[in-house]
Protein backbone atom coordinates (compact mmCIF):
# COMPACT_ATOMS: atom_id res chain seq x y z
CA UNK A 1 0.00 0.00 0.00
CA UNK A 2 0.90 3.53 -0.27
CA UNK A 3 1.56 5.59 2.27
CA UNK A 4 0.49 9.19 2.81
CA UNK A 5 2.01 10.89 5.74
CA UNK A 6 0.88 13.94 6.60
CA UNK A 7 1.95 13.99 10.10
CA UNK A 8 5.29 16.28 9.08
CA UNK A 9 2.64 18.68 7.64
CA UNK A 10 0.30 18.44 11.04
CA UNK A 11 3.57 19.40 12.88
CA UNK A 12 5.13 22.39 10.91
CA UNK A 13 1.65 24.08 10.61
CA UNK A 14 1.19 23.41 14.88
CA UNK A 15 4.91 24.77 15.66
CA UNK A 16 4.10 27.97 13.34
CA UNK A 17 0.40 28.17 14.65
CA UNK A 18 1.43 29.69 18.21
CA UNK A 19 -2.29 31.12 18.45
CA UNK A 20 -5.42 29.33 16.61
CA UNK A 21 -4.70 30.13 13.23
CA UNK A 22 -6.92 32.04 10.47
CA UNK A 23 -9.42 30.37 8.17
CA UNK A 24 -7.05 31.31 5.12
CA UNK A 25 -3.87 30.16 7.52
CA UNK A 26 -5.46 26.60 7.94
CA UNK A 27 -6.79 26.59 4.39
CA UNK A 28 -3.46 27.77 2.85
CA UNK A 29 -1.43 25.46 4.92
CA UNK A 30 -2.87 22.67 5.86
CA UNK A 31 -5.54 22.27 3.50
CA UNK A 32 -4.28 22.41 0.95
CA UNK A 33 -0.84 21.15 1.60
CA UNK A 34 -2.47 18.02 2.42
CA UNK A 35 -4.68 17.71 -0.44
CA UNK A 36 -3.05 15.37 -2.52
CA UNK A 37 -3.97 12.71 0.31
CA UNK A 38 -7.22 14.14 1.42
CA UNK A 39 -8.53 15.77 -1.33
CA UNK A 40 -11.61 18.00 -0.39
CA UNK A 41 -12.08 15.87 3.01
CA UNK A 42 -10.99 19.09 4.85
CA UNK A 43 -12.43 22.11 3.04
CA UNK A 44 -15.16 23.57 5.14
CA UNK A 45 -13.62 21.96 8.02
CA UNK A 46 -12.68 25.13 9.81
CA UNK A 47 -15.21 24.95 12.41
CA UNK A 48 -13.66 22.13 14.18
CA UNK A 49 -10.79 24.32 14.77
CA UNK A 50 -12.72 27.22 15.79
CA UNK A 51 -14.08 24.80 18.55
CA UNK A 52 -11.00 22.88 19.35
CA UNK A 53 -9.26 24.04 22.94
CA UNK A 54 -6.09 25.02 20.92
CA UNK A 55 -3.91 25.40 23.89
CA UNK A 56 -4.51 21.89 24.84
CA UNK A 57 -4.73 20.33 21.56
CA UNK A 58 -1.16 22.06 19.99
CA UNK A 59 0.85 21.02 23.15
CA UNK A 60 -0.83 17.63 23.25
CA UNK A 61 -0.50 17.03 19.22
CA UNK A 62 2.98 18.45 19.04
CA UNK A 63 3.96 15.22 20.57
CA UNK A 64 3.39 12.93 17.68
CA UNK A 65 6.84 11.70 16.15
CA UNK A 66 5.65 11.55 12.57
CA UNK A 67 8.64 9.44 11.89
CA UNK A 68 7.50 6.72 14.52
CA UNK A 69 3.74 6.41 13.57
CA UNK A 70 4.99 5.23 9.87
CA UNK A 71 7.09 2.72 11.46
CA UNK A 72 4.35 1.86 13.58
CA UNK A 73 1.94 1.51 10.34
CA UNK A 74 4.43 -0.32 8.48
CA UNK A 75 4.87 -2.74 10.88
CA UNK A 76 0.85 -3.14 11.16
CA UNK A 77 0.58 -3.42 7.60
CA UNK A 78 3.04 -6.26 7.07
CA UNK A 79 1.53 -8.16 10.08
CA UNK A 80 -1.63 -7.91 8.12
CA UNK A 81 -0.57 -9.30 5.14
CA UNK A 82 1.44 -11.94 6.25
CA UNK A 83 -1.72 -13.04 8.21
CA UNK A 84 -3.78 -12.57 4.82
CA UNK A 85 -0.71 -13.81 2.78
CA UNK A 86 -1.00 -11.35 0.23
CA UNK A 87 -0.24 -7.62 -0.76
CA UNK A 88 -2.93 -5.21 0.60
CA UNK A 89 -3.85 -2.99 -2.31
CA UNK A 90 -4.31 1.12 -2.44
CA UNK A 91 -3.75 4.01 0.29
CA UNK A 92 -3.23 5.02 3.76
CA UNK A 93 -2.85 8.17 4.92
CA UNK A 94 -1.47 9.05 8.61
CA UNK A 95 -3.12 12.87 9.01
CA UNK A 96 -3.85 15.33 11.86
CA UNK A 97 -7.62 15.21 12.08
CA UNK A 98 -7.73 18.11 14.79
CA UNK A 99 -9.48 15.19 17.10
CA UNK A 100 -12.40 15.05 15.08
CA UNK A 101 -12.09 10.99 14.25
CA UNK A 102 -9.79 8.28 14.84
CA UNK A 103 -9.77 6.01 11.78
CA UNK A 104 -11.93 5.07 8.51
CA UNK A 105 -11.53 2.95 5.51
CA UNK A 106 -13.28 4.06 1.99
CA UNK A 107 -13.36 2.34 -1.27
CA UNK A 108 -13.86 4.83 -3.69
CA UNK A 109 -13.93 4.71 -7.27
CA UNK A 110 -12.42 0.82 -7.42
CA UNK A 111 -9.53 2.02 -4.42
CA UNK A 112 -9.25 1.11 -1.12
CA UNK A 113 -7.77 3.89 1.15
CA UNK A 114 -7.32 3.88 5.08
CA UNK A 115 -7.47 7.05 6.89
CA UNK A 116 -6.29 7.43 10.46
CA UNK A 117 -6.22 10.65 12.51
CA UNK A 118 -3.28 10.15 14.53
CA UNK A 119 -3.85 12.72 16.98
CA UNK A 120 -7.05 11.64 18.27
CA UNK A 121 -5.01 9.07 20.21
CA UNK A 122 -1.72 8.65 19.60
CA UNK A 123 -0.08 8.17 22.92
CA UNK A 124 -2.33 5.32 23.36
CA UNK A 125 -0.32 2.81 21.50
CA UNK A 126 -1.98 -0.52 21.84
CA UNK A 127 -5.43 1.23 20.70
CA UNK A 128 -3.84 2.52 17.42
CA UNK A 129 -2.39 -0.43 16.86
CA UNK A 130 -5.94 -2.18 16.62
CA UNK A 131 -7.72 0.86 15.45
CA UNK A 132 -4.95 0.45 12.24
CA UNK A 133 -5.36 -3.22 11.94
CA UNK A 134 -8.98 -3.10 11.89
CA UNK A 135 -9.14 -0.39 9.18
CA UNK A 136 -6.79 -2.47 7.38
CA UNK A 137 -8.37 -5.88 7.18
CA UNK A 138 -11.69 -3.39 5.53
CA UNK A 139 -8.74 -3.42 2.83
CA UNK A 140 -7.66 -6.69 3.04
CA UNK A 141 -11.13 -8.01 2.56
CA UNK A 142 -11.67 -5.85 -0.57
CA UNK A 143 -8.51 -6.96 -1.92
Amino acid sequence: MKIHNCLPILIDCLNRWTTRPTAAQFEAEYVESTRHAAGDFFDDFYDVIENLEWDRYRAHALKIDPAHEEVRLRKNLAAVEQLFGFPLEGEVCLFGSFETWDGFARFDRGRHRVYLGIDENFDNGKYIDILTVHELTHAARES
